[in-house]
């Protein structure tokens, strides 16, 4: 039985470090499920065997946990081109022991006990985060701010950008750092629609499907000074606005004295606490999160012969995936991806006697599960 231990401790070493991956997601709820596992000794060693059955059990574990089972038929004139089965869960496998194990002529049995942590905050198996860019902070500082605190406003929008850039969980534009004005003077005020142009990426200058902006005013008032901080998260598409909180902050000062100048020696900069900051930041990622396993969905446009989706490697999406038509005459007509850009995705229909003229201008949508 001492040949199966190397297994066993580099089985328990990859879980663990996956787990370590993954525990800022999940809850203290721990499900605990018994299984058992079987495998043929047939044409197999016995390290092997024990080994096959100790998945085997651990696959059951999980689906005694619960699981979501969807499947996708793509079929042509009766003949099945592609069956497509995703299996989701809500929980994780955090842990399990071994509770008894034997063979028999035939088979190697094992039984287990696994203990599995449900999600707290992943709504599903492969969420879908766009690229983003965090643009450059807007700085306002008003009249009547100290010269001595004029500093704050800077230091608040890169303390918030950087926050931003730690916490945003998808991929980030690396390129340099520049304002919504630069954003919008990049983009190329006369797009050709072509195949050409898009494969030069010409539809976008800069390599990001969601900006995030944020806009600091500081102002003196009552109390300290008063900074009026904006989050917005724009489409970088079509400059819509996905996401917006404002909230206003409040930095103490110090009390007077009746001596101008100790008050003049003491002109410290006030600190802002930045919790109800942070927050707004993780309100605003909260929703990204939500959005990331919503299915893409949008009309399809028609470059020459080619069909065009309007996402692309931005958005997660990978050659091979599959598409459906939402509504209309050609509801539930599939395509598939052929090509992906940075911006844009290239589909064609599974049934190739389906002209892509007929499916230019209908809404398509992306089948989870084949990313």
């Amino acid at each position: 039985m001492r040949s199966g231990r190397p297994f066993l401790k580099r089985f328990l070493a990859l879980a663990f470090c996956f787990i370590g991956m993954a525990n800022s997601g999940f809850t203290a709820n721990i499900a605990t499920v018994d299984a058992t596992g079987r495998a043929a000794l047939s044409g197999h060693s016995e390290q092997k065997a024990r080994r096959f059955a100790l998945e085997d059990a651990l696959y059951l574990a999980a689906l005694k946990n619960g699981v979501r089972i969807s499947g996708t038929l793509v079929s042509h004139n009766g003949v099945l081109l592609r069956d497509i089965i995703t299996q989701n869960s809500d929980a994780k496998l955090v842990d399990f022991k071994i509770l008894k194990e034997n063979k028999s002529s035939t088979h190697y049995q094992v039984s287990i006990r696994a203990f599995f942590a449900e999600s707290g905050t992943q709504t599903c198996a492969n969420p879908r985060f766009e690229k983003a860019l965090v643009l450059r902070p807007s700085v306002s500082i008003g009249q009547k701010v100290h010269a001595h605190h004029a500093a704050l406003a800077p230091e608040l929008g890169k303390a918030i950008t950087h926050y931003i850039s730690q916490n945003y969980p998808g991929p980030l534009n690396s390129g340099e750092m520049m304002s919504f004005a630069d954003f919008k003077k990049r983009q190329s005020p006369k797009k050709m629609l072509n195949y050409a142009s898009l494969q030069s990426n010409q539809l976008g200058a800069v390599d990001a499907a969601l900006l995030i902006s944020t806009d600091v005013t500081l102002r003196a008032g009552s109390g300290g000074v008063h900074a009026m901080i904006s989050l917005s998260a724009i489409s970088a598409r079509n400059l819509t606005e996905v996401f917006s909180s404002n909230l206003q902050i409040l930095a103490p000062l110090s009390p007077k004295t009746p001596f101008r100048t100790l008050n003049l020696l003491d002109a410290r900069s006030p600190v802002f606490d930045l919790m109800a900051v942070f927050g707004a930041v993780d309100q605003m990622i909260g929703q990204f999160r939500l959005a990331s396993c919503v299915p893409l969905q949008a009309p399809l446009a028609l470059a020459g012969t080619n069909l065009m989706f309007p996402h692309g490697e931005n958005a997660g999406i990978k050659t091979g995936a599959l598409a459906y038509v939402t509504a209309g005459e050609h509801a539930w007509v599939l395509l598939e991806v052929s090509e992906v850009m940075t911006g844009q995705a290239m589909m064609r229909p599974i049934n190739n006697f389906q002209s892509s003229e007929s499916l230019a201008g209908q809404t398509v949508q992306l089948i989870e599960g084949t990313f």
